[in-house]
């Protein structure tokens, strides 16, 4: 990894990676400069919103931490902290790290949709949804002829919800690459990964998530841990000193800090209030030396929305019109109309949708550059995609304070921090 001094000012640069500006975090002006032109180049007009960045991405982490143990470093932790923005990290969070300048920080964007399933996959295998297939936190699945919801790997088909075994012929990452984690074992490092994602035993997010890595699970109240952030991280941080006193000359501490499910239900200002980030950046500061890097960083944001009673999931249940349940993410919805309903399918949804959103077909995600050209398992992507504008847009989170998925800053640009 080659370093390019300019100022306060430094560029990261390898065989794998295109340059890409840190600033201090002492450097505001640098910062903000930054962010305004990520979203400058970034914009979509049509659509009020921002398309993920073809250079800077969550994707790039995958070569970051490829060329961090290249250049020499033994020890790499990464805490890779679920459903921060930028936004909110600059405004909360620099200031607890000013005057520090062994920390370096710049603005990633993340993928569409902005949403956990997507982009953690992305980053871990350096591919984009398009590569890997993963299109939400749920979409159909067309082995099991049914709309297939991760979180908890089940299948739902209309009003029936099914809970899915070992033995149901699914494939859920598409991407022929490897992860992160699989690729430094060839170099040598052992790779730990500490942390949840899902609440099913068999969920195959977690098992991509993790190849390659000795996955250490929590053994304390996990679903519940995550409704309390300080005692969620409180308990992640203490299994990570016995990792770094393990005898693995080289070796990668990957922290899942799954904050995702509190701001979902109290927003980011009691996140503020919980001194998490005290938390963290001083075990950063606790445990750092001349042959250990860290990392912070996020995969997507949120954003205040309207609280509705209206379940587009439930909603949608209507065989006359659609072949399956509503999928997507959050703030993005696909639908699958019934072939030859096309057109009263489109009615129905932008008598739902109005002017809180934006409809789209499926060509148009690739021609908005949200998704690249040729991605695999179209059908996994309804034929009308309605993607939210607006807090009042009736999301598939509809009781929650906050929600993602969709386009605007606050949910597609994030936090890079480096040591």
């Amino acid at each position: 990894m080659i370093l390019f001094l300019c100022e306060k000012k430094i560029y990261i640069g390898g065989s794998n990676i295109s340059r890409l500006r840190l600033s201090n975090v002492d450097d505001i002006s640098g910062i903000q400069q930054s962010y305004s032109e990520i979203k400058r180049i970034n914009y979509i007009k049509d659509l009020n919103g921002y398309k993920p960045d073809e250079r800077n991405s969550i994707k790039t982490v995958f070569d970051i931490v490829d060329d961090v143990f290249t250049e020499g470093t033994e020890e790499l932790v990464v805490f890779a902290v679920d459903a921060i923005s930028f936004h909110y990290f600059s405004n909360e969070v620099f200031p607890l790290v000013k005057n520090k300048n062994d920390k370096f920080t710049t603005v990633l964007s993340s993928v569409f949709p902005t949403t956990t399933s997507s982009s953690w996959l992305s980053v871990v295998t350096g591919s984009w949804p398009s590569e890997h297939g993963v299109y939400g936190t749920s979409f159909y699945q067309e082995e099991l002829k049914g709309n297939y919801l991760w979180i908890n790997n089940t299948l739902n088909k209309n009003d029936i919800r099914t809970f899915l075994g070992k033995d149901d012929p699914f494939n859920l990452s598409l991407t022929p690459k490897q992860t992160i984690f699989q690729k430094l074992q060839k170099k040598n490092v052992v790779s730990y990964y500490l942390g949840n994602h899902g609440v099913s035993e068999l969920n195959p997010i977690r098992h991509h998530l993790t190849l390659g890595a000795e996955h250490i699970k929590p053994t304390w109240d996990y679903p519940n841990s995550k409704l309390q952030p300080r005692l969620l991280l409180d308990n992640l941080l203490k299994q990570v000193p016995a990792l770094l006193n393990e005898k693995n000359k080289k070796k990668l501490i990957w922290i899942y800090v799954d904050f995702d499910d509190y701001i979902h239900e109290h927003g980011y200002g009691c996140l503020t209030s919980s001194k998490v980030w005290d938390d963290i950046f001083s075990f950063w500061d606790g445990y750092k030396s001349e042959k250990r890097k860290f990392i912070l960083m996020s995969d997507h944001g949120q954003v205040k929305q309207d609280k509705t009673y209206f379940n587009a999931l439930r909603e949608s249940q209507i065989p006359s019109l659609f072949s399956s349940n509503t999928g997507g993410a959050g703030r993005v919805l696909y639908f699958y109309p019934q072939i030859g309903k096309e057109k009263t399918a489109l009615e129905w949804v932008e008598s739902i949708v109005k002017d809180t959103g934006k409809i789209l077909r499926k060509d148009d995600l690739v021609k908005y550059k949200l998704l690249q050209p040729g991605f695999v398992a179209p059908q996994r992507i309804g034929d009308i995609i309605a993607i939210a504008g607006s807090s009042s847009f009736k999301s598939a989170g509809n009781m929650y304070e906050y929600e993602h998925g969709a386009l605007t800053e606050h949910e597609m640009f994030v936090p890079f921090v480096m040591q």
